[in-house]
């Protein structure tokens, strides 16, 4: 479990590719400290198991369904992603709760510089459209934000001059694909209500 609270920013030092498994070597320099193997992070929002670790560098092996759900497939050496430890259990939740398990990708439509911060279009796929509510929660990139409007399948984010320095969506462009996770708690509900379509409650 995390809470969408970035703590840092990892390069991707290697990607090595097998039959069906990728395995990524990140240089986690600003959150190595401690990481053992078996340990969870989430990178980008998708929650990884460290399986080897050489230092400040962690590795992680990545599966079919990881690589098609997420936009981790489509990393290259060099890249950056986002990085977050998993929660420990006396730990302050200033986001909100975060599973890491990435529901779809949205696309970027439009980036709105206001100086300081910005504002940021995203488009979902159709079948996500109900799980997304005027200022609820979301993960993107496993960042916690705030859905700022939303409209049909597009929803706008106001980002904070602190988040998009400490974070990757500095360097977001137009067109560009991120990881979404929607409120588990809207999930839960939408879930329920459809099991309980057709049914008479005594």
């Amino acid at each position: 479990m995390f809470s969408g609270i970035v703590e840092g920013v990892g390069r991707i030092k290697e990607i090595a590719h097998s039959k069906e498994i990728i395995t990524f070597t990140i240089d986690a320099f600003q959150i190595s400290q401690g990481v053992k193997v078996n340990d969870s992070i989430a990178i980008d929002g998708v929650c990884l198991t460290v399986i080897a670790t050489d230092g400040q560098k962690l590795k992680f092996n990545l599966v079919p369904q990881t690589l098609q759900k997420s936009t981790l497939g489509l990393k290259s050496e060099g890249d950056f992603v986002n990085l977050q430890r998993s929660l420990g259990v006396n730990d302050r939740i200033d986001g909100h709760f975060v599973q890491g398990h990435v529901d779809c990708t949205a696309k970027i439509i439009k980036i709105e510089d206001l100086g300081e911060s910005s504002e940021m279009l995203f488009e979902i796929p159709d079948e996500f459209k109900d799980l997304i509510i005027q200022r609820g929660s979301i993960a993107i990139d496993g960042i916690s934000l705030t859905v700022a409007e939303c409209f049909g399948i597009q929803f706008k984010v106001a980002v904070i001059p602190h988040t998009l320095e400490l974070t990757t969506m500095k360097d977001y462009k137009t067109g560009g694909l991120v990881n979404v996770e929607f409120d588990m708690i809207g999930k839960y509900i939408i879930n329920t209500l459809e099991n309980w379509k057709g049914v008479q409650l005594q």
